[in-house]
């Protein structure tokens, strides 16, 4: 982390994971620093977003949600533009930034919320975990979905596709791929309640949105996930999240995130059996 005269200067990368992460480690150490300037790299959007204006209009909407109070200054001069080094939670964490659970449902959630009652929240969404691995716990997490929507709603949410960007297709769709389908053809239609949009990554967020599922999730008994990934870090952010990260991209992250502290809700693991043990328990 580039810091000159006591003051950082941040370009970040700009997936929304990213940031969620990165505003929890600076939030544990800004009371050292006066300023902190941080913004988006937005030559990461030009080569990794489809140099869509569209998402630098959600990140706008997303800095000014997150950063709007000191120490941050989220629209630099031309020099800190130049200062400015590009960091993502791994970067800071070897710099020494600890990594923590972010706690943000204050500043994310908005919207009406769910009126259904107690409900169960499922992310349409795997990434970090190659598809073959989970080919061979699907049929077992499945079953356990079952029997939750028995007693409880299941609301899915996320993406019924992927759609195509640069990141997507440099990780390529063995490490991003959706589930939806294997959802809907496990859980009956009427235990079902379907909040999906077609896709995402060629078709940025709409920030209105993403504020309302983040209330969805912030109101559900609990968010189950797999994987890695935004839609892994937007749950810890807001809800009670139930994953399984083992083996995924973000593990070792996760596991120094997790041995630094974590809050009521937040259940993350990357053993098999404790995670289907848990799913148990609903």
């Amino acid at each position: 982390m580039r810091t000159i005269f006591n003051i950082p200067f941040i370009k970040t990368r700009v997936g929304i994971g990213d940031i969620l992460h990165i505003k929890a480690q600076l939030d544990a150490v800004k009371s050292k620093y006066k300023k902190i300037y941080i913004f988006p790299d937005d030559e990461v959007i030009r080569l990794y977003r489809n140099n869509d204006d569209n998402y630098r209009k959600f990140l706008d909407g997303l800095f000014k949600l997150l950063f709007a109070h000191s120490p941050y200054i989220t629209h630099p001069n031309f020099v800190a533009r130049l200062l400015a080094v590009t960091e993502d939670p791994h970067t800071l964490r070897r710099a020494g930034v600890t990594p923590r659970v972010p706690n943000l449902a204050e500043e994310l959630c908005d919207g009406s919320p769910n009126s259904m009652g107690s409900y169960v929240v499922v992310s349409s969404k795997v990434r970090g975990i190659k598809r073959n691995e989970y080919e061979q716990i699907k049929d077992i997490f499945f079953d356990l979905l079952k029997k939750i929507s028995k007693n409880y709603p299941i609301v899915v949410i996320g993406e019924r596709n992927i759609g195509s960007n640069a990141e997507y297709i440099y990780h390529g769709n063995d490490r991003i791929y959706p589930i939806y389908k294997d959802i809907i053809s496990a859980i009956s239609a009427d235990r079902l309640v379907d909040m999906t949009v077609p896709e995402l990554g060629f078709t940025s967020p709409d920030l209105t949105r993403f504020r309302q599922e983040c209330t969805i999730q912030h109101n559900a008994k609990h968010v189950i996930t797999i994987g890695s990934g935004g839609n892994v870090s937007i749950a810890m952010s807001v809800g009670n999240i139930l994953g399984y990260y083992g083996n995924s991209d973000m593990e070792v992250f996760f596991t120094h995130m997790l041995e630094n502290g974590s809050r009521d809700g937040v259940f993350l693991t990357t053993d098999i059996k404790s995670y289907f043990d848990k799913l148990a328990s609903i």
